[in-house]
């Protein structure tokens, strides 16, 4: 464990946080790196962690960047956050992350992400959870905004980015094995995470809306999309509590804009139609350093 030193007396109020001094552990201990483009996602790997710990990696010329370190099992973590969503900024802050930590085995992207309904084939929810799995001749992970226009507006993909790691992937495995059989942490684990401020569990159900229907911007929910004469919804089957959230594996495309209407998810899928998630970074991380790709559904790309 990690040794602390705690610097709290004198606090005149126990709602000021105790500040704690973390042991310190040199750059080359790390061996994993975890990327998260928003501030939510970070804080929530950090409750995941083990322990917490400091770390001063060199640097030549001025920092850029800076990181969160922890445990989490037997693996010395590094948490880095790009300056900003997209693909190059974080292809930048994956390059500078390999100077700086030159015993990092692979890494994991980890946030949240744009479902791609395809039912009755896949039916994906707000809360599931998708994997850069490669199958089916794709490598887990395609950069859908990189490639060749042509005539009669037609866009062709170029370049490929490289596999997750064999470990991840097998590691991924074993997690299913532990679904089929009942046994997967992952709830336990999320049980924790939303016993921490900021963090809950939606209690409605997800709905999702027909890709003819057009949303109503009023405030910050659905409540004017469900008071609206024009709805139309997709009828799907009731799905147990208890079996939530679902893990999704296959291809997530990537590229540096954000999905949130029908109309283009379905044009950005460039007919790719077992891709389950768009999200913004992997495509500048996977050729940086191996990598697999884990994101929380947040919206289905509408």
């Amino acid at each position: 464990m990690a040794e602390r030193e705690d610097i709290s007396e004198g606090n005149e109020t126990d709602e000021e946080p105790d500040l704690a001094k973390f042991k310190e552990i040199p750059a080359e201990d790390i061996t994993v790196v975890i990327f998260c483009a928003l501030s939510h996602e970070s804080v929530a790997v950090k409750y995941s962690l083990d322990d917490e710990f400091e770390c001063r990696p060199r640097t030549i010329g001025p920092s850029r960047y800076v990181y969160s370190f922890g445990l989490i099992g037997e693996h010395k973590v590094v948490i880095a956050r790009p300056h900003q969503i997209g693909t190059v900024k974080a292809a930048q802050c994956a390059a500078t992350v390999c100077q700086q930590f030159p015993n990092v085995r692979f890494a994991l992207m980890v946030g949240i992400g744009a479902g791609i309904p395809n039912l009755p084939k896949r039916d994906i929810r707000l809360g599931d959870i998708a994997i850069s799995i490669p199958q089916d001749g794709h490598p887990g992970v395609l950069q859908y905004d990189f490639g060749k226009y042509e005539r009669g507006n037609r866009f062709v993909i170029k370049g490929s980015l490289d596999k997750p790691p064999p470990i991840l992937i097998s590691a991924d495995g074993s997690l299913e094995e532990d679904e089929l059989m009942h046994r997967s942490p992952l709830r336990k684990i999320l049980r924790n995470i939303i016993k921490k401020s900021g963090y809950v569990q939606p209690e409605s159900d997800d709905i999702l809306y027909d890709q003819s229907f057009h949303h109503v911007n009023i405030g910050g929910d659905c409540r004017g999309c469900e008071l609206s004469s024009e709805r139309k919804i997709v009828v799907r089957t009731g799905r147990d509590r208890h079996r939530q959230p679902m893990v999704h594996r296959g291809l997530i495309l990537s590229g540096s804009g954000v999905i949130e209407n029908p109309e283009d998810r379905d044009r950005l899928r460039r007919g790719h139609d077992d891709a389950i998630c768009f999200e913004t970074e992997a495509g500048g991380i996977m050729d940086e350093i191996p990598c697999l790709v884990v994101r929380g559904i947040w919206i289905q790309g509408e």
